[in-house]
C-alpha cells in the first residue's frame, strides 16, 4: 500500500511539474511571436568625434508591446535591441522584473540626444529604473555595449522611428 502511495504522489508530481512547465514555455512562444511581429528600423547613435554605431531594432508602439519589452528573451546580439517611442514627451520608468539579460537602458531626449544611460541594468531587478527628465524614446541594447562604445550624455541617437524636436 505505502508503494502505491508514493507511486500516485510521484505521479500528481509529475503531471504538476509537466504542467507549470508547459505554461512557461507557452508564455515564452507568445513573448517571443509578439516580439518577432513588431516593426524593425535602424538606430545609429553618433558620439562627439563623428564614429557612429547603427543598431538593428524592434519598435515597441503599443503598451502592449512596450509592457513586453525583451522579457523571456535569453541573448541578443551587440547590434540589436529594442526601441520604445512615446507620442509626447514624458518621464520614464523602466525595470526588469522578467527580464533574462542585463540590458544598457538609453533615455532619448526630444532633441535626440541621449539623456541618462543606465548600464548593466540587471536581470529580475524590480527597482525601477527612471529617466530624470523628459524624454520621446528608450532605447534597450546588451548590457555593456554602451560602454565599450563609449557612449553617453549628450551623443545624437536618429531614427525614423523617432520624431525629434530639433
Amino acid at each position: 500500500m505505502k508503494t502505491f502511495a508514493v507511486l500516485v504522489c510521484s505521479a500528481i508530481l509529475a503531471i504538476i511539474l509537466f504542467t507549470c512547465h508547459a505554461n512557461k514555455s507557452q508564455e515564452g512562444g507568445r513573448a517571443h511571436a509578439l516580439q518577432s511581429a513588431l516593426a524593425q528600423t535602424t538606430v545609429t547613435i553618433t558620439r562627439g568625434d563623428g564614429t557612429s554605431f547603427p543598431f538593428n531594432v524592434r519598435v515597441a508602439k503599443t503598451s502592449e508591446e512596450q509592457a513586453q519589452g525583451l522579457k523571456s528573451v535569453k541573448s541578443l546580439p551587440s547590434n540589436e535591441g529594442m526601441l520604445f517611442p512615446f507620442p509626447n514627451p514624458k518621464q520614464a520608468a523602466f525595470w526588469m522584473e522578467k527580464t533574462l539579460i542585463p540590458l544598457d537602458i538609453i533615455f532619448i531626449l526630444p532633441n535626440g540626444e541621449i539623456g541618462r544611460i543606465k548600464h548593466n541594468a540587471q536581470p529580475k531587478d524590480l527597482a525601477p529604473i527612471f529617466s530624470e527628465d523628459d524624454v520621446i524614446a528608450v532605447l534597450e541594447i546588451p548590457g555593456g555595449v554602451a560602454k565599450r562604445y563609449g557612449l553617453k550624455r549628450g551623443h545624437w541617437v536618429k531614427s525614423d522611428a523617432l520624431t525629434l524636436n530639433r
